[in-house]
């Protein structure tokens, strides 16, 4: 089993040691500031000594009876997109690329099996070209939509606002676009930030909600 972390922030990630067993997880590397990478995240999260849950130290090495984790970290800072995992079998492989989130780092991720792909844009802030290039073409772009169109400061810096996500799905041509994410300040006016969203983006847009099957 494998299991791809966007954004290693607390209220994201409380659930990821639930799914621990026989996984190798990707996940943003190290690069100094507040935020550790996926390793250091394991290794607080698990360390025999000094870990939250020290009963799953065997994680780490193996140990216990334990299968150890192999991770894999991304460095997180945009410039190209990495291998995370394929599967020729299956004709399935995944790539990263970091993206902006103020100081917060952050991944993106495109999966392609056989000739379809989707595109999970992550915490971002829409300034990067690099991603539009990374998502160009995709069958389906997943993108957050937590702040209005009149989000400023601090806001403005983590989160791409309605009129850039239907920017960012019309410049990499994707074929439908689903909207996940929302937080209260961007639902108190959602059809109007839906109508910024398809005047620039003619595509079909998905509204999201918990456990909907989308068809790609």
């Amino acid at each position: 089993m494998k299991f791809f972390i966007s954004i290693l922030l607390a209220l994201l990630c409380t659930e990821a040691v639930d799914g621990l067993a026989n996984t190798s997880p990707a996940g943003c590397g190290q690069v100094g500031g507040d935020y550790p990478g996926t390793d250091g995240y394991l290794e607080r999260l698990l360390d025999e000594y000094h870990g939250v849950y020290v009963y799953l130290g065997g994680y780490l090495d193996g140990s216990d009876g334990l299968v150890k984790l192999e991770s894999i970290e991304v460095d997180p800072r945009p410039a190209n997109a990495v291998g995370v995992y394929t599967d020729a079998v299956a004709d399935l492989e995944i790539l990263a690329l970091g993206v902006p989130h103020g100081p917060v780092p952050a991944l993106a991720y495109r999966i392609r099996t056989g000739q379809k792909s989707i595109v999970f844009s992550g915490e971002q802030n829409g300034d990067s070209d690099a991603f539009i290039d990374f998502a160009r073409g995709t069958d389906v772009l997943v993108m957050h939509m937590p702040v209005p169109e009149n989000i400023s400061g601090v806001g403005r810096k983590l989160h791409a606002p309605p009129s850039v996500i239907g920017k960012i799905a019309a410049e990499s041509g994707a074929g439908k676009l689903v909207l996940s994410h929302y937080m209260a300040r961007s639902l108190e006016n959602r059809e109007e930030n839906l109508q910024l969203i398809q005047s620039r983006f003619s595509g079909i847009v998905v509204s999201a909600n918990d456990l909907d099957c989308i068809g790609i």
